[in-house]
């Protein structure tokens, strides 16, 4: 059977009145009653005596006396400002009463507390090399470098760069690096020298790299060896553009080094400037550059250690993340601004002990994968976020003694802007996961379209205000206008003192609850988040339509469910309309060199025309589920390896066994890198062998993967290598 058609009812009761008095023709008396409700919740207005009376009638299982109490509340408030003027327009009705506005909007603002305002991120590195000069502060590998030895490394680096040419406050460099100690080192020379760093993905399309250089206008590119020749080709592409390509790796370049002072340049730079500018999905085709300075990045570290770490605590983690992610900036800025340390890893591991580590940080793709490989968890801590975490990964995350921080923020707010620890000690597991509270310095609002303030429990927009966001896009004082509005909610203390000026409109629907947490409900906009990616699917439909001879395109997020019913993944589907279906295989690969590997969907489908609703609009639930295997390209297996490799496959991407076929592309199957180190352990597992994720990636059918297998078969499985590099193109988050 289906669902209810509607959840709530409203019952307004007018029945007219008589003046003829029936009462010695007709005598009733009530004796008792039974009513029984389909729905959840009804609120139910009569007329009696001159007056309106209202009611509501409630399922006690799903609602309590505190949420009905609240409901009520709000309804008289709204009557009587009704009342008091019949002609006052809908839009400028108040939800809240002036209790609850004072609760609401400033009562749970109240995030105020001291941080380093004035001081850089460089400035804070520095006083820990002051500090603990002799202790390690990154581990790769084999190498380790003191804290001393780091500095010393990016001071000369920086003062080379100053050499080189004049450098102003906000100058923007490049970073495209591997991930090894040159990424930190390359940051705080950036940081040193007076600049901010854009960080690159050297396995970003052509194009794209471009186009950043381009919109950022560098001077400077800091890179490894290995791709210096592509950025100066690039480079040399760029109207106008003089950029420097330095190879901070190169031989030479380090004999030169060497001859530069260990001394830190003398630059007081304040606050305000700009520490780095993250490339995030747009939605005009290209992406754009979110500023963020250097004391917004300063208050994040600062909360954080505040809230989860105890004052004088050397952090420690193993760091994961691409540096091209926001969140990174979580992983290098608590262990170097604690006199802590930053192990430089990777996703591909199958056992890491946690008892190394203060915290580590995941997405809950990557934490639903690799949880079970964690080791000596005893209150570690696992910090969360970039995606929505499930009740139900979470409940698995605490059975394993593990203490979890749910975080939330957008880039544009720096990081994080609201969290909630959940300890595995708690004798009830929760049922649903809250976001939390806002952290320190950061406002939080939930208003409607009007920019009104909503009531506990009501769906709304969520606008972040606070010391955390960031300047704005770079080169586009458009859109930095329509998303960091001006605060109608600052208060007089506010305004003397030019705090909490703006408001980013999140695009994040939530609500709030009773204690003060939030609850997130979902987007108002078409923005997805996928393995932590964060993607405007507009972005992935205009490259789609530039691809020649496609009329129309739309691209849409869909999730592969397991036998359970249970999320694996979400991937991305693109619908194309065009005269004749195009070769997909060609349009994919143009895709990949417009897109990162991530806004690549995963499968395409032809359209003779979009659906369209009764009223001309597009119809998103009439699209087709796309169809991942086919019968006309399926080869079924030919013996029991690859029976059992074709019944790995159809588990890990939640799809049919019996329609995967022995060539069938593991990634047009909707397969991705998360996937895939997921493929590679159960193969590993099943057969003893030790396949690597880049086999997965650079032989792609099973037909070819049996014959790694089994030349490996009898082999124990590789075991985690601390701190080895993870191959190019599979070390997303």
């Amino acid at each position: 059977m289906g669902g209810r058609l509607f959840d709530s009812l409203f019952i307004y009761e007018n029945y007219p009145s008589t003046s003829e008095n029936y009462q010695n023709k007709l005598n009733i008396n009530f004796k008792e009653g039974i009513e029984k409700l389909d729905y959840p919740l009804a609120a139910i207005a009569y007329e009696a005596n001159n007056k309106l009376n209202f009611k509501i009638k409630f399922a006690g299982e799903l609602f309590n006396n505190e949420t009905i109490d609240q409901i009520l509340s709000i309804i008289e408030n709204l009557l009587e400002q009704i009342a008091s003027d019949p002609y006052k327009k809908v839009k400028d009705l108040n939800y809240l009463s002036l209790l609850q506005q004072e609760q609401i909007i400033y009562g749970w603002n109240e995030t105020d507390k001291e941080y380093s305002s004035d001081k850089t991120i460089h400035e804070l590195f520095e006083e820990q090399v002051e500090r603990v000069p002799d202790n390690i502060a990154v581990m790769y590998g084999d190498i380790e470098l003191t804290y001393r030895e780091l500095n010393e490394r990016a001071n000369q680096l920086a003062n080379y760069l100053r050499e080189a040419g004049e450098i102003a406050p906000d100058t923007l460099i490049g970073l495209c690096l591997d991930r090894n100690e040159y990424m930190l080192i390359a940051i705080l020379t950036v940081l040193k020298s007076g600049g901010a760093y854009v960080p690159m993905d050297a396995s970003y399309p052509d194009e794209r790299i471009k186009y950043i250089l381009e919109d950022a206008g560098t001077k400077v590119v800091l890179t490894n060896k290995l791709y210096q020749q592509k950025l100066e080709d690039l480079s040399a592409n760029i109207a106008g553009a003089k950029i420097c390509v330095l190879a901070i790796d190169d031989v030479n370049v380090q004999k030169q080094l060497i001859a530069q002072s260990i001394v830190s340049p003398s630059i007081k730079a304040p606050s305000t400037n700009l520490a780095y500018v993250i490339y995030t999905s747009g939605t005009t085709g290209n992406p754009k550059g979110v500023m963020i300075e250097h004391r917004a990045y300063v208050a994040t570290i600062d909360c954080v250690k505040d809230l989860y770490f105890s004052k004088e605590q050397k952090i420690r983690t193993y760091s994961t993340t691409n540096y091209v992610f926001d969140i990174f900036g979580l992983e290098y800025g608590l262990p170097l601004l604690s006199g802590g340390i930053i192990s430089i890893g990777s996703n591909e591991f199958s056992s890491l002990d946690c008892a190394e580590f203060d915290f580590v940080q995941m997405t809950p793709s990557l934490c639903d994968l690799k949880l079970d490989y964690l080791t000596n968890t005893t209150d570690s801590r696992l910090i969360i976020g970039g995606e929505s975490l499930s009740s139900s990964l979470l409940n698995r995350i605490l059975n394993k003694s593990i203490n979890v921080i749910n975080a939330y923020g957008p880039t544009e707010t720096t990081i994080w802007s609201t969290s909630k620890l959940y300890s595995h000690k708690e004798s009830a597991h929760p049922l649903f996961v809250s976001l939390g509270k806002p952290f320190n310095n950061e406002k939080l609002y939930v208003l409607d379209s009007q920019l009104t303030p909503l009531p506990i429990g009501a769906i709304g927009e969520l606008y972040i205000g606070g010391v955390g966001l960031a300047r704005g896009y770079l080169n586009r004082p458009d859109l930095t206008a329509e998303k960091f509005i001006t605060n109608p909610f600052q208060t007089t203390e506010e305004k003397s003192q030019n705090e909490n000026v703006r408001l980013y409109k999140t695009g994040d629907l939530v609500r709030w609850l009773s204690d003060g947490d939030l609850e997130y409900i979902g987007r108002n906009d078409f923005q997805v988040k996928i393995r932590g990616y964060r993607i405007e699917l507009e972005e992935v439909e205009a490259a789609l339509l530039s691809y020649d001879g496609i009329k129309q395109s739309i691209v849409i997020a869909k999730e592969h469910n397991n036998t359970e019913g249970s999320v694996i993944n979400k991937y991305l589907v693109g619908y194309y309309v065009s005269k004749d279906k195009l070769d997909e295989d060609n349009i994919l690969n143009y895709l990949h060199s417009e897109l990162p590997d991530y806004m690549v969907p995963s499968i395409l489908v032809h359209l003779e025309e979009l659906p369209l609703t009764v009223n001309g609009k597009l119809d998103r639930k009439a699209l087709p589920d796309p169809e991942f295997t086919s019968e006309d390209s399926y080869i079924a297996p030919r013996n029991e390896n690859e029976k059992m490799a074709c019944k790995i496959w159809a588990e890990t991407l939640g799809l049919d066994k019996e329609k995967v076929g022995i060539k069938d592309d593991f990634f047009r199957l909707g397969g991705d890198s998360i996937l895939a180190i997921r493929l590679v352990n159960k193969l590993n597992k099943e057969f003893s062998s030790k396949i690597k994720v880049r086999d997965v990636f650079e032989l792609k059918t099973i037909f070819k993967l049996v014959k790694v297998t089994k030349s490996n078969i009898g082999h124990e499985p590789e075991l985690y290598v601390p701190f080895s590099l993870i191959e190019k193109g599979v070390q997303e988050a």
